[in-house]
């Protein structure tokens, strides 16, 4: 077994927050490197391969309906325990964690969501027509796009959030980006191209945000992320 984080997405993404306020809340987890899975169930089989010490996995979301579908799967795929079905949702979390207390590190962590649109600088709002997004993403936001922007997009299926701001970013810098990673062919045309995403995607790749807090919660999006421990890393 290795030292290390795993998280289900990439650089950018909001498990990848959740690892950093993860090491900010638990000295014993600085230190640890974070370890990108292509998604919270390739994450969850990995931690229980005993491939890495530590993961952080999203749990629960009320504007997903409660548990968190793609991290449910995964747990059920690994032979995990969950609640039972009809448990009430202001118990479900709690429910979970007495199910896994041996693996639990720490306190929940919780996560507010904040989803922004972000496109190339110099791009005009006028002149975006396509939306590149995680599917999940898209869920919790289709109402908020139309409260902040007064339109729909057409959307475009993305691997990951994280994901889809950096190869923006990338691609944007280098058209031959593409050939480096296939998946970025579905930013095309750039110039009518945002991608939605994490509020601090700007920053970090070097974007123009052009609409934020388009979730359709403002204010009352929140994840809850469980840092899980394996016992034979003690």
């Amino acid at each position: 077994m290795k030292p290390g984080i795993l998280y289900g997405g990439n650089y950018g993404s909001f498990s990848w927050k959740a690892v950093e306020l993860a090491q900010a809340q638990n000295s014993e987890l600085r230190g640890l490197p974070p370890i990108e899975s292509l998604d919270p169930p390739t994450a969850i089989k990995r931690f229980w391969n005993r491939e890495y010490s530590h993961a952080v996995i999203p749990v629960f979301n009320p504007t997903l309906g409660g548990p968190i579908p793609s991290a449910k799967s995964g747990f059920l795929e690994a032979g995990c325990p969950l609640p039972p079905e009809g448990t009430p949702l202001n118990e479900w979390v709690d429910v979970f964690i007495k199910l896994h207390q041996d693996e639990i590190f720490g306190e929940p962590l919780y996560l507010p969501i904040e989803f922004s649109i972000h496109a190339l600088p110099g791009v005009k709002p006028e002149n975006i027509t396509r939306l590149v997004a995680y599917s999940m993403a898209v869920d919790q936001c289709r109402k908020g796009i139309q409260r902040v922007v007064g339109r729909a997009f057409e959307e475009v299926p993305y691997s990951d959030t994280g994901k889809a701001a950096q190869d923006l970013s990338e691609f944007g810098a280098d058209p031959a980006y593409k050939i480096q990673e296939p998946e970025s062919a579905l930013l095309e045309p750039l110039s009518h191209t945002a991608i939605l995403g994490p509020a601090w995607c700007d920053k970090l790749f070097g974007l123009q945000t052009l609409w934020g807090g388009v979730q359709d919660l403002p204010g009352g999006n929140v994840t809850t992320f469980i840092v899980f421990r394996n016992l034979s890393s003690l």
